[in-house]
C-alpha cells in the first residue's frame, strides 16, 4: 500500500512525550489508519489540522479539547526504521501545508 507522505518524520527518543502543537479538539485517536500506526489528529480554530503518527501510546480521546503543549501520546518507532519519533503533518482545510512553516 503506497501512502504519500505529506508531512515530516521527527526523530526523538522512544517514549518521549508528544505534545499538541496548538489549541484544538481531537478529531481522531486510534490505529484504524494502518499506514500511520497509532494516530492522533487535532483540528484547530484557525482552519489548520495537525496529524501525529507512529505513536507508541495515545493519551487523548476523540472529542477532547487540548491546549498547546498538552501531552497527547508518546513517540514510537518510525515506519520502516529502527529509529523512534513521530510523523507530523499539517493541513489547511484539506490541503497539506509545509509543517516547517508552522513549527517554531
Amino acid at each position: 500500500e503506497q501512502v504519500r507522505h505529506l508531512g515530516i518524520d521527527i526523530e526523538t527518543d522512544c517514549g518521549q512525550s508528544v505534545k499538541a502543537a496548538a489549541d484544538g479538539r481531537v478529531i481522531y485517536a486510534g490505529d484504524g489508519i494502518k499506514a500511520f500506526g497509532n494516530l492522533v489528529v487535532i483540528r484547530h480554530n484557525n482552519g489548520l489540522t495537525t496529524v501525529y503518527g507512529y505513536l507508541d501510546d495515545i493519551s487523548v480521546r476523540e472529542g477532547k479539547v487540548v491546549n498547546r503543549g498538552d501531552v497527547i501520546g508518546k513517540a514510537g518507532k518510525l515506519k520502516n526504521s529502527d529509529k523512534c519519533g513521530i510523523y507530523f503533518e499539517v493541513r489547511k482545510n484539506v490541503t497539506p501545508v509545509d509543517p516547517l512553516n508552522i513549527l517554531e
